[in-house]
């Protein structure tokens, strides 16, 4: 029988995990921006294509309660009903973002994209103007993206997402 272990205990001499203000930090690039994020849509098409794979075989996976709760969650907040035939078309909302390129304002030498996090980020919240931008994804404004990068930025995704979903 597992022992009891206290409150605090499990997680002693461990990194303490990031909060979204964290993304604001230069110690957070560092270590995520270039990490490939998934988005809601991605990961509703790896859980759809995982299922489809095990039909007729009901497996430990099938009546796991996180696997269960994380399929439920994508499921509900993805835009599309089989977001496993769509892969392709997700993977070029995230390539057009990922290749968009702006310039920082005090120096024009120095290129300014948007990282793995934000562009999951913005994929999964959608945001149709520059204030919802502000609010959900703080980061471009504290690395200098400008009013006119980040309503170009929208408007790409929002075609790009209104595509998809036709």
């Amino acid at each position: 029988m597992a022992g009891y272990i206290p409150v605090g205990t499990a997680s002693a001499g461990r990194e303490q995990e990031q909060a979204v203000d964290d993304m604001l930090t230069e110690k957070f690039f560092q270590t995520y921006g270039h990490v490939d994020c998934l988005s809601a849509m991605e990961v509703a098409a790896l859980l759809h294509a995982d299922a489809e794979s095990r039909k007729g075989d009901r497996g430990v996976i099938a009546d796991n309660v996180i696997y269960q709760s994380t399929k439920n969650y994508v499921d509900e907040f993805s835009l599309l009903s089989q977001p496993e035939e769509r892969m392709a078309e997700i993977q070029d909302i995230k390539e057009t973002l990922r290749g968009m390129v702006f310039y920082h304002p005090d120096d024009p030498e120095v290129e300014l994209r948007l990282s793995n996090p934000e562009i999951s980020l913005l994929i999964n919240l959608i945001p149709e103007e520059y204030d919802e931008v502000k609010v959900f994804v703080p980061s471009l404004l504290k690395r200098k993206f400008s009013q006119q990068n980040i309503e170009e930025i929208v408007r790409v995704l929002v075609r790009k997402v209104d595509a998809l979903t036709q």
